[in-house]
């Protein structure tokens, strides 16, 4: 079941439907029952794995916060078990395939890959992230979750499975502990965010994938203006869809009361590399910083060894998205951006800047915007021969000159979406100056129902095509 599915839609409305109507010592059982439901819905062993992975962890953890002298080993062990998970579903044929490659495919590799059976569970990335993060926060001297059925449903609660937000622990058992009480308006930014979140995937993404998709299809067709187009084209769909994702898993805990932390700040308002990282995909962001960067020294050692610290960090958050060299190089690069960052900001430090504060704001997000695009690429191309293909139209060495072969439709959706999104953030923002906030507060649910239903009349008018989630591949 998809987000942007009736099915998903029905199922939700149910589970929420019994949850209110049901007394509160059965909500704990349909809350972990619907999300193995929801789960299985793909495909029934996945519950299995997921099953074994929850009691094991359960048990791992209880014995990590008892033990004593053992303890370190007792955490090498938990580490252990849920990277070998990880690395066994998702990198086995990228380390298969390289092998062979070093080895120039010998005959006794050719053709062997046992990846072609073994079908990786959606979300076991962040379902092992989320393991991870509870063991090292007991190992650290946190409390363990003592509730099996608690622990359970934390590893499994379905708004946030497939593609996070990754939950916190000391954030969200807490909320499974405390008797839920109906509060009208936690449900109503419920559907309101439910609503924003299809909005953004069927209207605006799903239009943008079929400029991308046909776009990265034909690249020898593609003049500079259309490289770049398209490529601005791609970085809009990436964080439509993703934020789109996650406004609907946060609307569907919402309904049900529970809360899920934010993931997206205005990521492409950012006026750095190092501020749009602090924006962008939040979650993901935290985890590595506190369970990776930091642990290997942060910015607390010298420049050089600061350097390799963000270096290292974000080569494995690239390879944490796939496993392709086109997301490590994807990594590479925005771990080079950040380390060019650093060493800006150092040679700025107490000098006094140039030029109106608006410009250099407006140079600094324009700069930072069009960084991030051309990262995109490699994060989009199935090869890195591909995105170097994409950066040579987008450079004039390509042989469709300034202008392509770009279909008009395409051109068309493309500008109305651009002229829309920052349209939307104007109003947005005016809307919530200090001078409009009682007249706003007054009537926000009169002013989000209009938007609501505005939102579901181009959803349900819209004929764009139904594309996968792109995080669901993560």
């Amino acid at each position: 079941m998809y987000f942007d599915t009736l099915s998903y839609l029905l199922f939700l409305s149910f589970v929420t439907l019994l949850f209110w109507r049901f007394p509160h010592r059965y909500h704990k059982p349909l809350l972990l029952l619907s999300s193995y439901v929801f789960y299985m819905s793909w495909l029934p062993v996945w519950g299995l794995i997921l099953a074994v992975m929850t009691i094991a962890n359960y048990l791992f953890v209880i014995r990590l916060a008892a033990a004593e002298r053992e303890r370190r080993g007792f955490f090498v062990i938990f580490l252990c078990f849920n990277l070998s998970v990880l690395i066994f579903y998702k990198y086995t044929g990228f380390i298969i395939g390289n092998f062979q490659s070093l080895l120039g495919m010998s005959p006794v590799f050719a053709g062997f890959d046992p990846m072609k059976q073994i079908l990786a569970p959606l979300g076991i990335s962040f379902i092992t992230f989320g393991f991870i993060h509870y063991g090292t926060e007991v190992y650290r001297g946190r409390s363990p979750i003592r509730n099996w059925i608690d622990f359970a449903i934390y590893a499994a609660f379905f708004p946030a499975l497939i593609s996070g937000p990754i939950k916190r622990y000391d954030d969200f058992i807490p909320q499974l502990s405390s008797r839920p009480v109906f509060q009208e308006d936690r449900f109503i930014r419920g559907l309101w965010l439910l609503t924003r979140g299809l909005f953004k995937k069927i209207v605006l993404a799903d239009t943008l994938n079929e400029m991308v998709t046909a776009g990265f299809g034909s690249q020898a067709g593609l003049g500079v203006i259309d490289a770049w187009i398209v490529v601005i084209a791609l970085t809009l769909q990436i964080y439509f869809d993703f934020s789109g994702y996650t406004d609907m898993a946060r609307g569907s805990a919402g309904l049900m009361g529970y809360r899920l932390p934010e993931n997206f700040r205005l990521p492409y308002l950012a006026a750095n590399i190092a501020d749009f990282w602090r924006r962008w995909h939040m979650t993901l962001s935290f985890w590595f910083r506190d369970y990776l960067y930091i642990p290997l020294g942060g910015n607390r050692c010298g420049r050089f060894r600061n350097h390799a610290n963000l270096l290292i960090t974000m080569l494995l958050v690239g390879l944490w998205h796939g496993a392709a060299w086109t997301f490590v190089f994807w990594g590479f690069y925005h771990g080079i951006g950040l380390m060019v960052h650093r060493e800006w900001r150092h040679y700025w430090h107490g000098r006094k800047p140039i030029g109106h504060p608006f410009l250099q704001n407006f140079l600094a997000v324009a700069t930072t915007f069009g960084f991030v695009a051309v990262g995109w690429i490699f994060f989009r191309a199935n090869t890195l021969t591909d995105s170097w293909a994409m950066l040579s139209c987008m450079t004039g060495l390509g042989s469709a000159g300034i202008t392509g072969n770009l279909n008009t439709d395409h051109w068309i959706a493309f500008i109305l979406i651009a002229l829309f999104y920052p349209a939307y953030l104007w109003v947005s923002r005016w809307l919530q100056e200090e001078s409009r906030a009682h007249w706003i507060q007054s009537r926000i649910w009169l002013l989000r129902a209009g938007w609501a239903a505005l939102m579901l009349l181009a959803i349900l008018a819209f004929p764009g095509e139904n594309a996968t989630f792109i995080y669901f591949e993560f």
